[in-house]
């Protein structure tokens, strides 16, 4: 998992993000990395529900950025959630693994 300002780089790069909309955009992410801390450490969920409140977390966030962001950059940011998702990243099927030689 990338740090809330790897992130923020990352938008940052692709979207070419306002510094107005940088300063709104941290607070999300970071807001979302201690969600997301604190949920890992909770050992009395199960992992499915676990992978359930993730993918919540993750679907959260993307709608308080995208709200953020003028129409052209909702586009490419669209492109970008649904690339990481075509390719494994967050929210995305991974192809299985080979096992280990």
């Amino acid at each position: 998992m990338f740090t809330p300002e790897a992130q923020l780089d990352r938008l940052t790069q692709q979207l070419n993000l306002t510094d107005e909309q940088k300063a709104k955009i941290k607070p999300i992410l970071e807001d979302q990395a201690k969600q997301m801390e604190t949920l890992r450490g909770d050992t009395s969920v199960s992992p499915q529900d676990r992978r359930s409140q993730f993918m919540q977390l993750r679907e959260n966030t993307s709608k308080k950025i995208r709200a953020v962001l003028d129409p052209d950059q909702q586009k490419k940011y669209d492109e970008m959630q649904n690339a990481q998702r075509r390719f494994g990243g967050p929210g995305g099927n991974r192809p299985p693994q080979p096992p280990p030689q």
